[in-house]
């Protein structure tokens, strides 16, 4: 799953994405796992993928990490 679109520009800052929409105007920031799960999906990973990733990064059940 491709999320980034060209409209949107984003960078990683002390952990936190920093996600900008230049036809919205919308700004967004996201929190450390929503940057492990931002980036995992940009990737072409699946949420499915994603979430058993950041469950294995933070040590804890899928059931959690998808919360």
């Amino acid at each position: 799953m491709k999320l980034a679109r060209d409209e949107i520009i984003w960078r990683v800052v002390d952990g936190e994405a920093l996600l900008l929409d230049g036809d919205t105007g919308y700004y967004f920031s996201l929190d450390e796992s929503g940057t492990i799960v931002w980036n995992l999906l940009n990737e072409g990973d699946d949420l499915e993928t994603a979430v058993s990733q950041l469950a294995k990064k933070r040590n804890c059940e899928k059931t959690e990490a998808q919360q």
